[in-house]
């Protein structure tokens, strides 16, 4: 059980590293910051 738990979470870890390194390139516009902040 730990080890499988273990290997699912090594998983998620590279999905998240592999969702950062393409898409670190893509930024939010300042208009679209400005207007989600009054919405909120």
């Amino acid at each position: 059980m730990v080890d499988e738990l273990s290997d699912s979470s090594d998983i998620l870890k590279n999905q998240v590293t592999d969702l950062q390194s393409r898409t670190h390139k893509f930024r939010l516009s300042h208009a679209f910051e400005s207007e989600r902040r009054q919405r909120a």
